[in-house]
């Protein structure tokens, strides 16, 4: 079921080129056949022309023979033009498909697979092109050439043919071999640059890190034995592939050879006339065109039945809307409730979570303590609808999450974390992008509730912001956290340690935020300081994987 739900996509990708594909095939068919002109063309040239000392012949079967060539090239650049644009366009639409499931997958997917390899994984989907390349085409045109050839080759001398059938199998023998070779070299191949992407990746995001630690020599070796392994696989490869097609060209010659030695002593016998031979010459070039295409086309196919296989984790796993309902919210009153919810991250493994439920009650506020590594965070997550191995119950006014539409859910609610994810490009879009409908006037107003305007001294529009927010203050940084739940207005609000790491200034922002500017929402707080936690109206305190509520801050809060 899950290949099948893989060929689903390629099969919605195709339907969108398939009248483009269709096009390119007819050309191709058509220009096969045209290419086998110019030979007999050439052959008739001599044998009623220059035999016969027929100059009009000549020059007859020559112009034949130029129209022949034009009109096959025109049809190459036709199919080109086709071929190149549907291969596009079906890449197009596979890219979209993988990186709209991407989005789909549960985090439980992200925590299983580095982020590196993830991106390379994207980038191998245009590898699937190969499954529509120009490629094919040039080999259906070769196909199309060689068998033709084969046919008038035997029409001018059964002789000759019988000695160039062995070799076109030996020509397809050997492209077989070189594309199993090509096979299981490309699966390495995509496999060592994923680890390798991945690691490099991870290395550049903790670059801090790692020059604090002096580990740079540590982890540019690490670095390093990744790329000579691709190296060594990529010489494997070379080697692999031009002994082959060697192989091929060398046998190709031989019978090149072989034709001219038999067309001489025919032609000295009067067996065949010099028009036969110039006209077996060159269909025995056209011979070796089925399998020299063969091997370019399984050039392409095979590393795209390799990334076809390499990307089933992304297309045959499970995604969000696989777990979610299809209720729509349109808003909340903020009642949350667990019902004995029992989680582990992996099966088997001892629950972080075990059994717990508790309740709050709509637009209450409540502090969620403990120590690190209690579960605090992953509580959240699973409210989130993030995982889905959960027992038990989560349930949003009453209904359980398994039966929500989770991206509407999500939409009505709002987190401040101590790690927000900052994006390259201006204050107003990285605000912007909790509710991009929202107008002009609506953002000027939550950038200047939320102290954007202040901490970023009037310029906030337009401040223009780096990768991952590398130049920006933690309170900067917190602000527009709070800038884009006041855009969102959502009905639950949680705040993840949303002052660690701050200085006092940009703190009571935060709290000034959550005190009055969300008073009305449902609050939940998650927090190591007792000054913002005295907030709350009520305490969950998790420990030993347990949930308990208090009406008074508990002195083991964590």
């Amino acid at each position: 079921m899950r290949l099948l739900s893989r060929l689903g996509y390629l099969r919605y990708a195709f339907k969108r080129v398939q009248l483009l594909f269709l096009l390119a095939g007819i050309t191709v068919f058509l220009g096969g056949l045209i290419a086998l002109l110019p030979p007999y063309l050439t052959k008739l040239m001599f044998d009623r022309g220059v035999a016969t000392g027929d100059e009009g012949s000549i020059v007859l079967y020559g112009l034949l023979a130029a129209g022949a060539y034009l009109l096959g090239s025109a049809l190459r650049i036709v199919d080109t033009v086709l071929s190149s644009t549907a291969g596009s366009h079906f890449i197009l639409h596979l890219k979209r498909q993988a990186m709209e499931r991407l989005l789909q997958m549960q985090l439980e997917f992200f925590d299983k697979h580095q982020s590196g390899s993830l991106v390379k994984q994207l980038d191998q989907v245009s590898q699937l092109g190969g499954l529509i390349s120009p490629g094919l085409f040039t080999f259906v045109s070769g196909l199309i050439q060689g068998v033709g050839a084969l046919l008038l080759i035997l029409r001018i001398s059964v002789e000759v043919a019988v000695i160039a059938l062995p070799f076109m199998v030996a020509f397809f023998f050997l492209a077989k071999k070189v594309a199993l070779h090509l096979e299981e070299t490309t699966g390495q191949l995509m496999e060592l640059g994923a680890h390798a992407q991945g690691s490099v990746q991870e290395t550049i995001s903790g670059i801090a890190e790692i020059k604090q630690s002096t580990a740079e020599n540590r982890k540019a070796e690490e670095s390093t034995k990744w790329f000579s392994g691709i190296a060594d696989q990529e010489i494997r490869q070379s080697l692999g592939v031009g002994v082959g097609i060697g192989a091929v060209e060398f046998l190709a010659y031989l019978l090149t050879v072989i034709v001219t030695i038999l067309s001489g002593i025919f032609i000295v016998r009067e067996q065949l006339t010099v028009g036969d031979y110039m006209a077996l010459v060159a269909y025995i070039g056209q011979l070796t065109l089925p399998a020299l295409s063969f091997s370019s086309l399984l050039m392409v196919t095979r590393p795209a039945i390799a990334a076809f296989k390499r990307l089933a984790p992304l297309f045959d796993g499970p995604t969000e809307r696989e777990f979610g309902g299809n209720k729509a919210v349109s808003a909340l009153t903020g009642d949350i409730s667990f019902t004995d919810v029992t989680f582990a991250y992996e099966s088997g493994k001892e629950p972080v979570l075990q059994s717990c439920s508790f309740n709050i009650a709509p637009g209450e506020c409540v502090a969620l303590l403990g120590k690190n590594g209690a579960g605090k965070s992953t509580a959240v997550k699973l409210m989130l609808g993030f995982y889905s191995q959960y027992q038990g119950g989560i349930f949003f006014d009453g209904t359980e999450l398994r039966e929500y539409n989770l991206t509407s859910l999500r939409q009505r609610v709002g987190i401040v974390s101590q790690s927000v994810a900052i994006f390259t490009g201006s204050l107003w879009d990285n605000v912007k992008m909790a509710r991009p409908s929202a107008s002009k006037e609506e953002v000027e107003r939550v950038l200047d509730i939320s102290g954007c305007t202040e901490l970023f001294k009037g310029l906030a529009g337009d401040r223009q912001i780096t990768e991952g927010g590398k130049n920006l203050s933690g309170g900067q940084r917190q602000a527009i956290a709070i800038a884009r739940c006041l855009l969102k207005d959502p009905d639950v609000l949680i705040f993840d340690e949303a002052t660690t790491h701050l200085d006092a200034h940009s703190c009571q922002i935060v709290i000034q935020a959550f005190k009055y500017v969300f008073s009305r929402k449902t609050r939940i707080i998650i927090t190591h300081d007792e000054e913002v936690a005295k907030i709350a109206d009520a305490f969950l305190l998790l420990e030993g994987g347990t949930i308990t509520r208090h009406e008074h801050l508990p002195s083991s809060s964590g």
